[in-house]
């Protein structure tokens, strides 16, 4: 991958999140609007009702801001993997799992955009209640959590990996 992309897609990574997380912006301006809120796809799954409660909770102000957040979220997105594709790169060049530790950082990407595709169309439908739509950003979510345990679980491995022939080498 091009050095620039990396610093772009590095930069980017922590631009989009301290956007997220700054007062006033992001999460806390959701919040605002229901001071109870939890991003929905932040949670492991949840179920229709969750959706529809969550949505009439923000109320149509928050609604906006919900619909500004996840904008926001598909540029952390694509941020985000090429962060993930930088460190497993740096990691797995050399080994043959490189390919699947990538394809689970691309799947859990196109995960997290399709849940964010259905989140928004939730949010501009409401408040006719979509309970299909629901599930589906539900299973997108948690197939997008599935994706990024699995990353982290094999880079994880590779560290320990890594650290453990450090020491031997050491001894």
């Amino acid at each position: 991958m091009n050095s620039i992309i990396k610093i772009i897609g590095i930069a980017g990574f922590f631009l989009c999140l301290l956007t997220m997380y700054l007062p006033g912006h992001g999460i806390q301006k959701i919040g605002d609007h229901d001071p109870g809120f939890r991003l929905l796809d932040m949670q492991l799954r949840y179920d229709s009702i969750r959706v529809h409660e969550t949505m009439k909770g923000l109320g149509e102000e928050g609604r906006k801001a919900y619909r500004d957040y996840l904008m926001l979220d598909f540029l952390f997105i694509g941020c985000f993997l090429v962060v993930m594709l930088t460190i497993t790169n740096s990691l797995f060049a050399t080994s043959a799992l490189i390919k699947i530790v990538s394809c689970a950082g691309i799947l859990r990407a196109l995960f997290d955009i399709v849940e964010n595709i259905m989140l928004l169309l939730l949010i501009s439908n409401f408040p006719i209640y979509k309970h299909a739509l629901s599930i589906a950003a539900s299973r997108a979510t948690t197939l997008k959590f599935l994706m990024l345990y699995l990353w982290l679980a094999v880079v994880l491995c590779r560290l320990i990996a890594a650290g453990i022939t450090c020491v031997l080498n050491i001894m």
